[in-house]
């Protein structure tokens, strides 16, 4: 857009120089005002509105998403409102053009949607705008980064401690039982007892409002389960003390994730 302005700040210039010598500096200084109007004139009543996407439907915490924002070849300027409807969590940020735009969000973890505010198109020509509103909107999940503080740091969950063996290729190098491995220099790995009790994880949204602390709760309940579905744990969440939902993998985990954001 810039090219273009400057373009036509070098063609009235020319205009006006060639004016100084012969009447065509005229008809030059015409044809770019009736361009001018023309292009201001197509945008009054062009019905375009911006449109916003995303590359993907999940991101981790911290970690940006680019926003793909559209408006055919015109040239937009205004802010970008990112929500965490989770948390309540809000940033505002600046647009300047369309096109890929990173986008990070504030907060663990939680439900983001992504809308505009106080939008200016430029017309095709980038001298005039005019203001535009478009409901455009745009959703991802919010997943919190990697944790230390799990309870799948324990061996296996839940599972107690049932004998020893050598370790199989395989095998998690979390349940190493280091004092035989000392003891005969070779890998030994605890073995666990089958538990038929699934975990069951338990969400309670606050009675108080306390969003940042809900979110705060999800965030390590997400943790857990991710946890769990990498290892193939098959588990349930509980939400509200009221909806029951199984999951055995990241898919039916993100999908649930979806319904209780959104």
């Amino acid at each position: 857009m810039k090219k273009q302005r400057l373009t036509l700040l070098l063609l009235t210039a020319i205009g006006l120089a060639v004016w100084c010598f012969s009447p065509a500096g005229a008809y030059i200084l015409a044809g770019i005002s009736a361009a001018a109007l023309a292009a201001a004139a197509e945008n009054l009543f062009c019905r375009k509105t911006p449109e916003i996407a995303l590359e993907k439907n999940a991101a981790v915490s911290g970690e940006p998403i680019t926003a793909l924002i559209s408006c055919g070849e015109r040239e937009l300027s205004g802010r970008l409102k990112v929500s965490n409807l989770l948390s309540g969590d809000e940033v505002k940020m600046r647009i300047r053009h369309a096109g890929g735009i990173p986008v990070r969000a504030a907060g663990e973890c939680g439900g983001i949607e992504l809308s505009f505010e106080e939008l200016k198109r430029y017309d095709l020509l980038g001298l005039t705008y005019r203001r535009v509103r478009s409901s455009s909107t745009a959703r991802f999940l919010l997943l919190p980064a990697e944790g230390e503080t799990q309870a799948g740091e324990r061996q296996g969950g839940d599972r107690e401690i049932s004998g020893a063996r050598e370790y199989r290729e395989g095998d998690d190098l979390r349940r190493i039982n280091f004092k035989l491995t000392h003891r005969f220099s070779e890998l030994y790995v605890n073995e666990l007892e089958e538990n038929e009790d699934e975990e069951e994880l338990r969400f309670e949204h606050s009675e108080s409002g306390d969003r940042a602390g809900d979110a705060g709760r999800m965030a390590k309940l997400i943790q857990r389960s991710m946890e769990l579905c990498e290892r193939g744990t098959r588990h349930s969440i509980v939400i509200d003390g009221r909806e029951r939902c199984e999951v055995s993998g990241i898919e039916e985990l993100t999908a649930l994730l979806w319904r209780i954001m959104f």
